[in-house]
């Protein structure tokens, strides 16, 4: 039997363990880590423009709850309906302040972002591919505007997850290079911001942003379409599935309208069989006319991925990169259908009533036409 000194020494170390042991203090609320570093982060004034924010982002010395707060400032530095600028000044800070403590008429909670983007730093392993990344299940769209690039990297992996490993090199010193077909791009590992604001991978590594920014620095050195200071702006906005194809694979693609007036059904069928039969990336378009009513789970002006085609039993496959899971009410099709990590399956003569357009990844290479 232990002695009562043994006992005590044991008691002593328990009590040692769980000192050591104890919560963390809970983390600087938002506001009050903006206003502590306005000074610091802004101009002379106190106020953060969105060229700050930019470089802000940028700054691999800002990390963990700080760099949290710059995604929130980086990402409400405009007017989201005119892109006009909204600098961040500590009249902006006093406003929301007051309208959270009303608890009613808060236009926008970025105490909500604020805490995403600080679980999605501390997830983040730091690694350009964790072990076996990457997944399809790991990516989540969110606020941005990039389906049509999701919907394109996400078929790419259903595909042959080993594609997108050997598209992203290390060139050590934390710098990246993306081979796409007509141009290669280096992208430098992600800040704590960047991490926070763009990747939507989970603990899959930073592999997407290391994407993301190439086909934004594709967009703006290739196909023109302005210069930004975070090349990632530049892929979070509209596209295509076309677009992406082109980018990262250096095909084109091969366009089939439908709608709920003219499915096209025979000629959907027919490409889709082809299609499969030749291992090509599908991807999907619905309408932007908000009259047309989509099933419960479909939005307008989205983009997702054709990743299963079933010939026999006239059904398709889809991921949505919003990565939801959903139980429709009900079994109308205009219900929904039964979602896990964004997959579900839909008949065709649902889909081609539900989608605007499919787009087909062809053989021709890509080939670029200057202005």
């Amino acid at each position: 039997m232990p002695s009562q000194r043994a006992w005590l020494a044991a008691g002593m170390i328990l009590v040692a363990e769980s000192m050591t042991r104890a919560d963390p203090p809970p983390p600087t609320p938002f506001t009050t880590m903006l206003r502590a570093h306005l000074a610091e982060w802004g101009d002379k004034s106190g106020v953060i423009t969105p060229q700050q924010a930019d470089r802000l982002m940028k700054k691999r010395n800002i990390q963990g709850d700080e760099a949290a707060a710059i995604v929130v400032v980086k990402m409400n530095s405009k007017e989201a309906k005119t892109g006009q600028p909204l600098p961040w000044t500590l009249q902006r800070i006093e406003e929301y302040e007051a309208a959270k403590a009303q608890k009613h008429g808060l236009a926008n909670n970025y105490d909500k972002g604020y805490a995403l983007a600080q679980r999605r730093i501390k997830a983040d392993p730091h690694v350009l591919f964790a072990d076996g990344a990457p997944h399809l299940n790991c990516i989540h769209q969110l606020r941005s505007g990039d389906c049509w690039l999701l919907s394109t990297i996400g078929a790419m992996i259903h595909r042959n997850p080993a594609q997108a490993r050997r598209i992203i090199t290390d060139d050590g010193g934390r710098i990246y290079t993306v081979h796409f077909a007509i141009r290669t791009f280096k992208v430098p590992a992600p800040t704590d911001a960047e991490i926070g604001g763009y990747t939507a991978d989970r603990s899959d590594g930073d592999w997407l942003y290391v994407l993301e920014n190439a086909v934004g620095q594709f967009r703006e050195k290739v196909q023109d379409l302005h210069k930004v200071a975070e090349a990632n702006d530049d892929a979070l906005i509209g596209g295509s599935g076309t677009t992406a194809i082109q980018a990262i694979l250096g095909h084109d693609a091969d366009q089939i309208g439908m709608s709920p007036s003219k499915p096209n059904y025979d000629l959907v069928r027919h490409t889709l069989t082809r299609a499969f039969g030749e291992h090509r990336l599908v991807i999907l378009g619905t309408t932007h006319d908000k009259t047309i009513i989509l099933p419960k789970g479909i939005a307008h002006g989205h983009a997702m991925a054709l990743i299963g085609w079933d010939a026999a039993a006239d059904r398709v496959t889809i991921w949505n990169p919003w990565g939801n899971t959903m139980e429709p009410k009900g079994s109308d099709p205009l219900a929904g259908f039964h979602t896990v990590d964004g997959v579900f399956t839909m008949p065709l003569s649902a889909f081609t009533r539900s989608f605007a357009h499919i787009n087909v990844e062809n053989d021709k290479p890509f080939i670029h036409k200057k202005h």
